[in-house]
């Protein structure tokens, strides 16, 4: 599943201010879907945010905080962006104090989501508040290590580091305040083709690619659900390319790519003059370093440069939805397991008794079918969406994060899949074996 961000606005911002006397800011991450949350305070409020450079507005997606976040100077307005065929609509809002550590702007203009239609918390698993990209990374040369899930914010007067040997230097181009790198793809024919790619921090996918007279979804392929935008769901084909460069220096194969239908781009065709994006799956295996200012990114092979690329095999995506009772037995140090999903539940409960054995009543996080892929192994095993897992191969996915249960679910060609759901409040048995289609 992608989480994919894009948003159309034409205003401009103020710089950030350094506040330190360090030679930079710095921050540990915690990657979720190869995505950078950032801690982000709001005119005093802390909030959590992506770090996504294919934006060139700073935006608040979560309305949960809103109501006791204080804004000034606010109007309605109307933006595009992924997955919209119309403009939606947001609140303006200017004169905001916007703190990352020590850095600090004290002018800043955000948007505010009206429509929680694309509420990535619940696909992710951790609580997104908004995204910041352009308004932020104009300002600083940053590195970005993916290994260690580090990143620094440098004033460009305290960076001393030269490109190094083993290091590849993109120019960069910007249109609207988007970031745009070249790359090579080799498609159905082998041949190189230079294709113009948005550099977006904050899509969580591999690589697109729009069709076009010269660009072809290649064979074989097959249609998926490829994300969720800034105005819904997204759809598409998804296939491997053979071959994708940068720079001359770096050339992966079998490069996970997925190819939007075009429904979905008319108002990203507008704005945008690009074949396609790089997103956060790709740029993961390199360390990264941004310079806006001087126009340029710098890539070096990470830890997981020759990682195969993954693609969903059982053709489950998940979601958080409301909350279940799970009832847990604890005797002579081993621990037992009784589910019932339950949606809607507030109140939390905790009971023990001691007699035989201690039980614990508790509440966690239902994880719910979301999308199902017509045709894929789950599907013709019957599940459907809106089913809540309860157990994966017999192992209880109470304390399992949302990336840990996607893992679990497509882990290799061959590998047999057992799920115990509840299904209305009937629980209920499925296998079924995953099957490579690329």
């Amino acid at each position: 599943m992608g989480v994919l961000l894009s948003i159309s606005a034409q205003i401009y911002a103020q710089p950030f201010s350094f506040q330190s006397d360090k030679s930079y800011e710095e921050f540990h991450f915690k990657s979720k879907g190869n995505l950078i949350f950032l801690p982000v305070v709001v005119n005093g409020v802390e909030m959590n945010f992506i770090l996504d450079s294919g934006v060139n507005k700073t935006v608040i997606l979560s309305l949960s905080k809103v109501d006791s976040l204080p804004l000034n100077h606010v109007e309605e307005m109307f933006l595009t962006g992924l997955g919209s065929k119309e403009p939606f609509k947001v609140v303006y809002s200017e004169n905001n104090t916007i703190k990352i550590g020590n850095l600090v702007d004290t002018h800043h203009e955000v948007f505010i989501l009206i429509d929680e239609a694309s509420d990535f918390s619940r696909f992710l698993g951790v609580e997104v508040h908004g995204i910041i990209g352009y308004d932020i990374l104009k300002d600083f040369i940053v590195e970005i290590d993916y290994d260690k899930e580090l990143i620094r914010f440098y004033p460009e007067e305290k960076y001393k580091k030269r490109k190094k040997r083993k290091e590849v230097e993109l120019p960069i181009e910007f249109f609207k305040r988007k970031p745009y790198v070249t790359a090579e793809v080799g498609l159905a024919d082998k041949e190189l083709k230079q294709v113009t790619l948005l550099l977006d921090t904050g899509s969580s996918d591999a690589v697109w690619l729009f069709k076009s007279d010269t660009i072809q979804v290649t064979e074989p392929n097959f249609s998926d659900y490829l994300g969720v935008g800034l105005s819904g769901d997204i759809v598409g084909k998804r296939t491997k390319i053979p071959t994708f460069g940068l720079g001359g220096m770096f050339e992966l194969n079998e490069v996970k790519c997925a190819f939007p239908d075009t429904e979905y781009m008319i108002n990203l065709k507008r704005d945008d003059y690009s074949n396609g994006s790089i997103g956060a799956e790709l740029l993961s295996r390199f360390l990264v370093t941004i310079n806006y200012k001087e126009k340029w990114v710098r890539l070096r092979k990470g830890h997981h440069y020759k990682k195969p690329f993954y693609y969903n095999m059982s053709g489950i995506i998940v979601r958080h939805n409301g909350v279940r009772f799970v009832e847990e037995h604890i005797s002579n140090g081993s621990r037992r397991y009784d589910q019932n999903a339950s949606q809607g539940v507030t109140n939390t409960v905790n009971y023990t008794s001691f007699f035989q054995e201690q039980v614990q009543y508790h509440l966690t996080e239902a994880i719910e079918i979301a999308e199902l892929r017509e045709g894929s192994p789950a599907a013709i095993a019957g599940l459907r969406k809106g089913d809540v897992l309860l157990r994966i191969n017999n192992k209880v996915i109470t304390n399992q994060s949302m990336e840990e249960i996607q893992e679990l679910l497509n882990t290799k060609p061959g590998k047999k899949i057992k799920l115990l759901v509840n299904r209305g409040g009937e629980e209920m048995k499925f296998v079924f074996i995953l099957k490579k289609l690329l």
